[in-house]
C-alpha cells in the first residue's frame, strides 16, 4: 500500500477515535484549561504565577509554556478539546510507528498493526488520562523520540530534548542518557535548546521567566497539585507516603533515588549497548517518572516506545542464530498490559485487603520496573565465544585464527574496510562503528572493501565488530567471532549505508 494511503488512513483513524473518546467519555480538560488560560494571559499581558491566572488549577509550567499555548486560546472550548485530543492521537500514532517499525508482524500489514495498537494504547490508562485531562505529555514524548531516532540532520543532536525540557522540567532529566552514553555534543545541545527556548520566553514574558526560576525552591510546592499519597501518584515517593509514616518518608524515598540512580546508569548503558538508543533512552525516562515526587498515571506515556521494543526479536545467545522475543520481555509486556488496561491501581486501592491491595495499588511502579529490567537484561549467554582482539596494533594473530583458503592453507583476508588508519577495537559497540564510518558514508553510498585488513601480514589491524542488524550469510551477531572468519574465509565484507528517517542505517555483507 502507498505511504500516503497509510498515513491517511492512521489520520482518519485518529480522527474517528478522538470523535468517540469525546462522546463517549468526555475530556474534561483540567490541564487543558490551564494551558488555556495561560496562552489567553500571554495575549492579555496578565501574570502567570498570582492570583489573577483565571483557572481552576495553578500553572506549574515555565513561562515557554505559556507561548507554546497561546493556539489553544484559540477558537472555541468544544472545539478545543476536539483538537487537542485529536493532535494527541496523532501523536500516539506517530510514536508508535517511529517505536514498533521493527516489530516483525508490522511487515505485512502495518497499517492494521498500527492502528490495532492504537486503539489498545488509546484505551490504556496512561494515554486515556493523558486525553481526559488534556495532558502535553505525548508531545514531549514525540519531539524525545524524533530526537533520538529520526532528527533531521541541521538539527544537532539533544536539541528537541532540550526545548521538550523547556515546556516541562522534567525532560531535562533525559538529557543525563546522553551524559551516561558520553555523546557530549548531545549534552551541549540539549542544554542549548533548553536555554534557547528559555531565551524566548524571556524576550516575550521577562517578568514571569524571573518570577518562575528566581523561586525555583519552591517548585515542588507548586508541582504538588492534589494530594500526593493518592493511588494516582505512582512515583516511590507516592508509594511510602501510603506505607511509612510521614517522618520516614523523606529518607526512604532519597535512598530508593540514590538506589535506582545506581542502577539505572548500569541499566541503560547495558541497553543502549544490547538494545540500541531507544531502549536505552526509554530506561532513563522511565526512572525519571519513578523517582520523581509526583508522578500521576499520565506521566508514564513511555511504557508506550518500551512496550515496542521490548516487542523487537533479540537473540537469546550468542551461538543462536534465531532471533526471539525473551520471556522476560513477555511477563513485562503482559504485566504492563494487565495493569494499563484493568486500571489496576484503582482497583488495588478499592481493595480491604492489607498486602494484596497494597501490590495492586503500586502496581504501574511495579510494571514500569520491569520494563526497565527487561530491556537491559535480554537473552545473551554467559560464555561469549572469544573474538579476536585488534586492541594491540603490534599484535600477530594466532596461526588457528586465521581464516584458511578453500585448498587449506591459512591466509589473512579482508575482513572489513573503512580506512588503512581507523582503528576500532575488539568488543566496541555500533554506536562506535558508526562513528568511525560516519564520516565516509553520503546519502545512498555503497562503500566496499576499502582498507582495514585483517592483517598488513597477519591480523595487525583488524576489526572485529559487527553492527545490531549485519548479516554474513546466516551468521548475524555484535561482533566477528573466530568461527565467523572461517566462515568468511577467502571472501570480502562490504559495509553498506542508507539514510531512512534523517539516520544512516548501515550493515554489513558478504562479497
Amino acid at each position: 500500500m502507498n505511504r500516503w494511503w497509510q498515513t491517511g488512513l492512521l489520520i482518519a483513524a485518529c480522527a474517528l477515535l478522538a470523535t468517540g473518546f469525546q462522546s463517549v467519555t468526555g475530556v474534561h480538560g483540567d490541564d487543558l484549561a490551564v494551558y488555556r488560560t495561560a496562552g489567553q494571559a500571554v495575549l492579555d499581558g496578565s501574570n502567570l504565577y498570582d492570583e489573577s491566572f483565571n483557572a481552576r488549577l495553578p500553572f506549574t509550567y515555565p513561562p515557554f509554556a505559556a507561548l507554546v499555548a497561546v493556539p489553544v486560546a484559540l477558537g472555541s472550548w468544544g472545539a478545543v478539546q476536539w483538537g487537542w485530543s485529536f493532535v494527541s492521537l496523532l501523536m500516539l500514532a506517530a510514536i508508535i510507528v517511529l517505536s514498533y517499525r521493527e516489530v516483525p508482524f508490522t511487515r505485512k500489514r502495518p497499517v492494521v498493526v498500527y492502528v490495532g495498537f492504537l486503539v489498545l494504547w488509546t484505551a490504556a490508562s496512561p494515554i486515556s488520562d493523558h486525553l481526559g485531562y488534556g495532558q502535553v505529555g505525548l508531545f514531549l514524548t514525540l519531539l524525545c523520540l524524533i530526537d533520538v531516532l529520526a532528527r533531521p540532520r541541521w538539527i544537532p543532536e539533544g536539541v528537541l530534548v532540550g526545548i521538550a525540557g523547556a515546556v516541562k522540567l522534567v525532560p531535562l532529566v533525559y538529557i543525563g542518557y546522553y551524559v551516561i552514553t558520553g555523546r557530549w555534543k548531545a549534552v551541549a545541545g540539549g542544554l542549548a535548546g533548553f536555554l534557547g527556548a528559555t531565551a524566548l520566553g524571556l524576550a516575550v514574558l521577562p517578568r514571569q521567566t524571573i518570577d518562575y526560576f528566581g523561586d525555583i525552591a519552591s517548585l515542588s510546592g507548586r508541582v504538588a497539585v492534589g494530594d500526593p499519597s493518592v493511588f494516582g501518584n505512582q512515583s516511590v515517593r507516592g508509594m511510602a507516603l501510603r506505607l511509612l509514616p510521614e517522618g520516614l518518608v523523606g529518607p526512604a524515598w532519597l535512598f530508593a533515588c540514590a538506589v535506582l540512580g545506581v542502577v539505572g546508569i548500569v541499566a541503560t548503558r547495558r541497553a543502549q549497548r544490547l538494545r540500541g538508543d531507544l531502549a536505552g533512552f526509554t530506561v532513563v525516562a522511565l526512572l525519571a517518572a519513578v523517582v520523581t515526587p509526583i508522578a500521576w498515571t499520565h506521566h508514564f506515556v513511555w511504557l508506550v516506545p518500551a512496550v515496542g521494543v521490548l516487542l523487537v526479536p533479540i537473540k537469546p545467545s550468542v551461538g543462536e542464530r534465531t532471533r526471539t522475543v525473551p520471556v522476560w520481555s513477555w511477563v513485562a509486556i503482559s504485566l504492563t498490559a494487565a495493569v494499563v488496561l484493568f486500571r489496576l491501581p484503582r482497583v488495588g486501592a478499592d481493595m480491604d485487603v492489607p498486602v494484596f491491595g497494597f501490590v495492586l495499588e503500586n502496581s504501574l511502579l511495579w510494571a514500569s520496573l520491569a520494563v526497565v529490567i527487561a530491556l537491559a537484561a535480554p537473552g545473551v549467554s554467559r560464555t561469549e565465544p572469544e573474538t579476536v582482539d585488534a586492541g594491540d596494533p603490534n599484535r600477530r594473530c594466532r596461526p588457528e585464527n586465521r581464516p584458511r583458503h578453500a585448498h587449506g592453507r591459512r591466509k589473512c583476508s579482508k575482513i572489513l574496510d573503512v580506512s588503512a588508519t581507523t582503528f576500532i577495537p575488539a568488543g566496541n559497540d555500533f554506536a562506535h562503528v558508526l562513528r568511525a564510518v560516519m564520516p565516509r558514508l553520503t546519502k545512498y553510498i555503497v562503500l566496499q572493501s576499502i582498507s582495514v585488513l585483517y592483517a598488513r601480514s597477519c591480523c595487525a589491524e583488524s576489526v572485529s565488530i559487527l553492527p545490531k542488524m549485519a548479516t554474513i550469510g546466516d551468521i548475524d551477531s555484535t561482533r566477528i567471532t573466530h568461527r565467523d572468519l572461517h566462515r568468511t574465509a577467502g571472501g570480502g565484507l562490504a559495509i553498506r549505508a542508507r539514510r531512512e528517517y534523517g539516520r544512516y542505517r548501515c550493515w554489513l555483507s558478504a562479497e
